[in-house]
């Protein structure tokens, strides 16, 4: 029997649709047997995560849970595709409000100044626990040399938390107790803002410093807290509080590297 025009082309359809599923099948069938084995080295911590075939290097990021800020680099492009036993190394930027804020890459405008805020707030939160923390426990005299230097807007790290610089400072530092030899008619353990004075926390400064203005001091690896006064403790002049006469003669003068901080 022959075949008219209208049997061939429903046989060419037919085997056309017939060649497009084996092939959608058969690539199917390899991307779902087909893994990666991905290795993310960021910092110290190494992570190994499997992928699907077709995946790239901002999926392999994701699948660890890793973030990336603004200072960041990824050791290949996030476009680029994985391949399997490929080690991606991340290198991470310098401590900032700014990068911290930015763990989410490509966040701008509205988003990062809410970011930023939203850090800022729970960074006051956690220094405000630790600090009272720190300043209840008591304290022990040590003392450390400080080498190195945060810049205005940079961050630092300390015992107490994370703070914003606000002024890097060299001065004169002296310590005082609250006997008549150092307070004479003030002697009394109260500071000239009404507080307690506590050691490894008390701090006296010239008047342009306002009451409450923090200060960390690397030589002590603690904030302090400005809330005293003195008749000769002006420009970059600071005393510090000790509990008793002999620590504070101990310590004597000398010049330190402070940074104010919020």
């Amino acid at each position: 029997m022959r075949l008219n025009s209208v049997d061939y082309t429903i046989r060419y359809i037919y085997t056309v649709l017939i060649t497009l599923l084996l092939a959608l099948s058969a690539v199917l069938t390899f991307s779902s047997g087909s893994a990666v084995s991905v290795t993310l080295l960021d910092g110290n911590e190494m992570t190994v995560v499997s992928l699907g075939y077709g995946s790239r290097v901002g999926d392999a990021l994701s699948a660890a849970g890793i973030m990336l800020n603004s200072t960041d680099t990824v050791s290949a492009p996030l476009t680029e595709y994985v391949r399997d036993g490929e080690m991606i190394e991340i290198q991470r930027g310098s401590l900032s409000a700014e990068n911290i804020a930015r763990s989410v890459t490509g966040i701008s405008g509205e988003m990062e100044r809410s970011a930023l805020e939203a850090f800022a707030d729970a960074r006051r939160q956690a220094n405000i626990k630790l600090l009272a923390r720190e300043k209840a426990s008591g304290y022990t005299f040590r003392g450390q040399s400080s080498h190195f230097s945060v810049p205005s807007g940079g961050l630092i790290e300390t015992p107490a938390g994370i703070y914003e610089v606000i002024r890097e400072m060299d001065v004169n530092a002296s310590g005082y107790c609250p006997c008549e030899i150092c307070c004479g008619e003030f002697a009394s353990g109260i500071t000239a803002n009404g507080s307690k004075a506590t050691a490894g926390y008390t701090l006296a400064a010239a008047k342009d410093i306002p009451f409450g203005t923090l200060v960390y001091i690397p030589y002590f690896d603690r904030v302090f807290e400005v809330q005293d006064r003195g008749g000769a403790i002006n420009g970059n002049r600071i005393d510090i509080y000790f509990n008793t006469h002999g620590e504070a003669i101990v310590f004597g003068r000398r010049t330190l590297k402070i940074y104010i901080v919020k």
